[in-house]
């Protein structure tokens, strides 16, 4: 086999040419269309993530703060039973 005897057959088709076009436009048409509903799909899916993850980052500093928040009422509590056991003891203190 040298590099001479390629020679490539043209296909006969039996369709006319007016069929061809028609299938090939109609062909083209539907995976457009479907390359459109699947880069809706993932810009949809790709909102839905940056939603859910803001939403866990606001509830995850929300609870951050409060915990914090607890904490100081927690230690204001305990000193404001300090101060009445000490009342309690003697009235006559002024604190």
């Amino acid at each position: 086999m040298d590099g001479s005897s390629t020679v490539r057959k043209l296909r006969v088709y039996k369709s006319p040419r007016h069929v061809q076009v028609w299938f090939l436009e109609r062909s083209r048409k539907t995976w457009k269309d479907k390359y459109m509903l699947s880069k809706q799909s993932e810009k949809r899916l790709q909102n839905g993530v940056r939603d859910v993850t803001k939403s866990r980052q606001k509830w995850a500093d929300q609870a951050r703060a409060l915990q914090t928040q607890l904490k100081q009422l927690a230690a204001e509590n305990e000193a404001l039973k300090q101060k009445l056991e000490v009342l309690k003891k003697d009235p006559r203190i002024v604190l």
